[in-house]
């Protein structure tokens, strides 16, 4: 038995020094590692310390594995044998905590492919975190719900603490009517204009009551308070006032229903308004910033999701016949669609988060947590980004001779790290649910250069209107694409639709057409921040 025994750490001994040399050849290095995996998952008894230094080491190789197309398999089951230690039952504790201590210092240490497969990892680290059961009923049909006139909101309103019911000035934010009265909080009605829309409603509505029924959110979270007329949340908007104020809003379609809330005195006063003489200093900026990254990373940390901090697209035009609807997926590393036009209204306001039917209750594996997160901490910093871009706003795009935009003058490196600090401290902080200070698990100096060259100068602002997507369209929504998008009445006439493919300048985007991002630094950033969340947070458990 012993000599058993003996042969079988000789043969792991084997297998450790093939994973962790450099030199070996590839497949025999996957092999082993595929080998090790196995023999430690078979006797957890058997992993050593040795174990993890070689795990550790493959992962730390920046040698010719990882420039090789099959290097993503190599290096992700490396770090999923550290984390098979670090969870695994049957290991001994210190080698546990070894594993972990590991597997997060490679999440600082690491670039590239290995550093994307121990970010993944890390964020698939099984977290005890499940999202409340927020039911959304479909509840009666449009044309069974309550007609509504302006007058009557206005007296339910009356007797909501904060003001009455007399209204000195109305404005468009959107598709949502804002009242302001005599109280300092808006009075808003938020229209839909189709059945999507209306489902949007019926799970804002939920989200909203929600939270108005549990006072522990109110501290932080300064959510709408929806108001509840003749017995629904939701209803027909009717009556010769409203119908004025719609011909304001020049809509070319009636809308189908609408909510009522007392919305928060900023709910209005985005984060990332064009900057004028007296809009936000850069200091005003980064606290609302970091305000909206706490407590999107404080809902996510009990598996309330928003899913749409801003609206990310790897191809907008393409989204209707596109499975994944044009949606940017961020592990995946595509070009970023419109990058600055997304950034325009933000669902965070100087209030805090906003369209709370953008909200999820999170019940799936612990990977797809991490991606949202992901796509979270992204939307922080392109709008760090877009900052400084909106401090000029007209400079975009390309200029008389044709050239690319360059507006890098209008970034300030200090000022893009003091914001990206801030917003990666408010993020860890509200996901772990204690105060870090954690440092930027990527290399920051690197990041804000290639920000700036890439955020600062207009490079890719082309995007093709295929002649399938053509096809799509009626000739009218045909017209109004390429109308809105900038094409002159006459090039209009002179272009067949379905003829060809058609270029035309939309950007800036982020990456060429159907090409990768322009800044893949970014989205390893975003992972590294997401991971490193979910890993305090863990670390946090294990004490």
């Amino acid at each position: 038995m012993a000599e058993r025994a003996a042969s079988k750490l000789w043969g792991l001994k084997s297998l450790e020094g093939i994973v962790a040399d450099p030199e070996a050849e590839f497949s025999s290095r996957y092999m082993a590692l595929r080998g090790l995996l196995d023999s430690i998952k078979a006797t957890p008894s058997s992993i050593s310390q040795g174990t993890i230094e070689a795990l550790c080491a493959l992962l730390m190789d920046q040698g010719p594995a990882q420039r090789m197309r099959r290097s993503w398999f190599l290096y992700r089951e490396g770090a999923k044998a550290l984390s098979f230690i670090a969870t695994s039952p049957g290991a001994a504790p210190f080698l546990k905590k070894s594993a972990f201590v590991g597997l997060k210092a490679l999440l600082e240490r690491t670039s590239g492919v290995p550093k994307k497969a121990v970010a993944e990892t890390l964020g698939s680290l099984p977290l005890p975190i499940r999202g409340p059961r927020v039911g959304v009923p479909s509840g009666v049909s449009i044309d069974e719900l309550p007609e509504i006139d302006l007058a009557t909101i206005l007296e339910e309103a009356a007797d909501e603490r904060g003001g009455g019911g007399h209204i000195f000035e109305t404005e468009w934010r959107g598709r949502s009517l804002v009242l302001w009265g005599e109280s300092r909080e808006p009075l808003v009605v938020k229209l839909a204009f189709g059945p999507q829309e209306v489902a949007g409603l019926r799970t804002e509505v939920q989200w909203l009551r929600y939270f108005e029924e549990r006072a522990e959110w109110s501290r932080e979270f300064h959510f709408p308070r929806p108001i509840s007329i003749k017995g629904s949340y939701i209803f027909r908007p009717f009556g010769a006032t409203f119908k004025d104020l719609f011909q304001q809003m020049n809509g070319t379609r009636p809308p189908v229903a609408a909510i009522s809330f007392r919305a928060p005195v900023h709910y209005f006063s985005y984060i990332n308004e064009p900057l004028k003489v007296d809009g936000l200093g850069l200091e005003t900026f980064k606290e609302a910033l970091s305000k909206n990254a706490w407590l999107m990373a404080r809902l996510a940390s009990v598996g309330i999701i928003h899913t749409a901090p801003i609206p990310l697209f790897h191809n907008r035009v393409q989204r209707e016949r596109r499975d994944d609807m044009g949606l940017y997926q961020w592990w995946r590393g595509g070009r970023l669609d419109r990058w600055l036009d997304s950034c325009r209204y933000p669902n965070m306001a100087l209030s805090g988060l906003r369209d709370l039917e953008h909200l999820l209750s999170y019940n799936g594996p612990p990977v797809e947590l991490y991606r949202h997160m992901g796509a979270q901490v992204l939307s922080l910093f392109l709008l760090a980004g877009s900052y400084f871009r909106n401090l000029a706003p007209q400079r975009r795009g390309r200029g008389p001779d044709g050239r690319p935009v360059d507006v890098r003058d209008l970034f300030s490196f200090e000022g893009m790290r003091r914001v990206l600090n801030a917003v990666i401290r408010s993020y860890v902080s509200g996901f772990s649910a204690k105060e870090v200070e954690p440092s930027p698990p990527f290399d920051m100096d690197r990041l804000l250069r290639r920000m700036i060259d890439e955020m600062g100068v207009d490079r890719h602002m082309e995007e093709v209107l295929r002649r399938l997507d053509q096809d799509r369209m009626s000739d009218e929504e045909f017209r109004r694409f390429l109308l809105e998008r900038g094409v002159t009445k006459a090039q209009l006439a002179a272009t067949e639709k379905g003829a060809k493919d058609i270029t035309i300048l939309t950007g800036p985007h982020l990456g060429g057409f159907n090409q990768r991002i322009s800044i893949p630094e970014l989205l390893e950033a975003a992972g590294s921040v997401a991971a490193l969340s979910i890993a305090t947070r863990w670390e946090a458990l294990l004490n």
